[in-house]
């Protein structure tokens, strides 16, 4: 069977169709995308306040105030400390050491110095976020005195990770992709499914937005997957996607619900994940695809024709130096490089000197 290409793959990503919304509170917004505009919390009725310790006063008062001439201000000197309210009728706090013993100003100030206006501090309404904003840190606090202080935002969506047992070592897919999910926003719920059985009882029974099958995903003789999910009821759409590693990669429904499947070898399943499963997730929770960073090679890389290769390299100076072989060194060969090359289906690699995109893998950022 003929592999699918990378972008005939990522066609069949971009249709799944997710527009869920869902709201949230402030205090749980961050990191969240905006699903709809939203503005920011209109003023109460509170006074500005003192920004710095001093003496609030009406700056012009101040006018001509030097060592040479201090000024006793009209209206007089009030001490204030940082956060008190300013007394009626002063705009402005002098520092401590511009006032003399006897509470005479010896320096001007301008209206509005050492004043922390309160619709600086929260917003008055006219701050207006987009739909597809991600909510900073320094965003949240600026919706605490909205009417309805509810945000609407993208829905995370809820993942049934169905994992098969490894053929050999630890089961290292349950941490890896739980990590991911947990990165691009998803709820992730992990499923052991030890046998073909308890794999298909997984995927008919998920009660979640999204399923993905780690591991037996191939075309061997104890690879289950691809009938387990026919076995549930679904269909496979796309099997085998021509990138190397992962594959084994492919994708399909079971009822409304998208089923991607991932390779059980822990470096195909990451690079399957980086290339597709993540472009999926960034797509359903809004957000942006990384830009990768450019570097010229150091030395030539090799690459058959046919497959998308993903070959890692290491970063110095401006230079990338291809590391090892495509598929070789495992999670361990991924975390100690700073990422790889994609080279194209049609390319048979590139000369030392070009300078190239280089990707990181997910959750390396």
């Amino acid at each position: 069977m003929t592999p699918a290409g990378l972008a005939e793959a990522w066609a069949w990503l971009d249709a799944v169709p997710w527009t869920a919304s869902e709201w949230a509170e402030p205090q749980d917004a961050l990191g969240r995308v905006l699903a709809s505009p939203v503005g920011s919390a209109p003023v109460l009725p509170e006074q500005d306040r003192a920004a710095r310790n001093g003496y609030a006063v009406r700056a012009a008062a101040t006018e001509g105030a030097s060592a040479y001439n201090p000024i006793a201000p009209a209206g007089g000197l009030v001490p204030v400390s940082t956060g008190n309210a300013m007394p009626p009728g002063t705009d402005a706090v002098l520092p401590w050491e511009a006032v003399d013993e006897g509470s005479q100003a010896v320096a001007p100030i301008a209206a509005g110095d050492g004043v922390a206006s309160y619709r600086d501090q929260v917003g008055d309404g006219t701050i207006a976020f987009p739909a597809g904003h991600r909510l900073r840190a320094l965003d949240v606090p600026l919706f605490a005195n909205r009417p309805i202080p509810r945000l609407p935002v993208r829905k995370a969506p809820r993942v049934t990770v169905v994992v098969a047992p490894p053929r050999h070592g630890p089961d290292v897919l349950t941490l890896l992709l739980g990590a991911l999910l947990a990165e691009n926003g998803a709820i992730a719920h992990c499923v052991p499914a030890p046998s073909q059985s308890a794999m298909v009882d997984a995927v008919a029974g998920a009660e979640a937005d999204l399923v993905m099958i780690a591991g037996r995903s191939g075309d061997g003789p104890d690879d289950t997957a691809p009938a387990a999910v026919a076995q549930a009821g679904g269909r496979i759409d796309l099997h085998r996607v021509a990138i190397r590693p992962g594959t084994s990669s492919g994708f399909g429904w079971c009822g409304e619900v998208p089923v991607l499947l991932l390779p059980g070898d822990p470096l195909a399943a990451l690079a399957s994940y980086t290339l597709l499963a993540g472009r999926l997730l960034r797509r359903m929770t809004g957000q942006p695809d990384p830009v990768p960073a450019t570097a010229t090679l150091r030395r030539k890389i090799a690459s058959g024709v046919g497959y998308a290769d993903l070959v890692r390299v290491r970063l110095a100076d401006g230079l990338a130096d291809p590391i090892g072989a495509v598929g070789a060194g495992g999670l361990v060969g991924a975390a100690q490089v700073d990422g790889f090359v994609l080279v194209p289906e049609q390319s048979e690699g590139f000369p030392p000197g070009a300078v190239v995109p280089v990707h990181r893998f997910a959750g390396a950022a």
